[in-house]
């Protein structure tokens, strides 16, 4: 099912009508967001939040350039791995430190001098409250390359990914193909939450995690027959 699908759904289901409008010139009931997707937004986000299966692992491959030595993005829950493309070498797996390991062997982060990139440390790149009325990005995630690149590498990060935010009305996710009715039901759950009706909310629960526990088993199973998926990402 698509957003539009999942929507239609969400408004028979919850009886609020009020919440998608249906335009003149449309074919499609409900074809007009004006509440519900962000009920379906917000149940993607606690759906994802509760599962640790590697399904959602990908590769994400992005290209610096001399003196680059941060990569910031979007939608990673984990890194596990990162990957440098060093010429003839192919690829050259990086060994991992934390931020701690990062600023005792490079002082001088950024203005190190430059090299091929042989360490990363995983680092959230979140502006302080005080600074996000000047637009800065809230909630990205990022790692550190050490030492600055001295030359232009594609680097590929390893790692555990959100599933992609339903937009438009044709978007799809694992959530809206593989488990449609799970991820009906769960917006239903944050309409509940919306209401203040945490009884409610509380048995809308029993089901999806019924459903949850065979959705994990399915995915395991799942990660060990298959590889990551591959991401681009300019």
């Amino acid at each position: 099912m698509n957003l539009l699908e999942i929507r239609q759904d969400f408004i028979v289901l919850s009886g609020r009508y009020d919440l998608a409008e249906t335009r003149d010139d449309s074919e499609d009931e409900n074809d007009l967001d004006t509440g519900a997707d962000r009920f379906i937004q917000a149940a993607i986000k606690t759906l994802d939040s509760g599962q640790d299966s590697p399904v959602s692992e990908a590769h994400l491959v992005r290209t610096i350039n001399a003196g680059d030595y941060l990569i910031s993005f979007r939608g990673v829950k984990s890194v596990s791995q990162v990957w440098i493309e060093e010429g003839t070498e192919g690829l050259v797996e990086l060994d991992r430190y934390n931020m701690t390991e990062m600023r005792y062997w490079y002082p001088k982060l950024g203005n190190t001098d430059q090299g091929t990139p042989a360490y990363y440390a995983p680092y959230p790149v979140v502006s302080p409250v005080e600074q996000r009325v000047f637009g800065l990005p809230v909630d990205f995630t990022g790692i550190y390359l050490m030492p600055p690149s001295d030359s232009t590498f594609a680097v590929t990060v390893v790692g555990m990914f959100q599933c992609a935010m339903l937009k438009h009305n044709h978007d799809t996710n694992f959530w809206s193909v593989m488990h449609p009715d799970v991820l009906v039901q769960a917006s239903l759950r944050e309409l509940e939450f919306s209401y203040r009706n945490t009884a409610g909310a509380k048995d809308s629960s029993v089901p999806i995690d019924l459903k949850l526990r065979g959705v994990d088993a399915d995915l395991v199973q799942r990660s060990l027959d298959s590889h990551p998926q591959m991401e681009m990402e300019g």
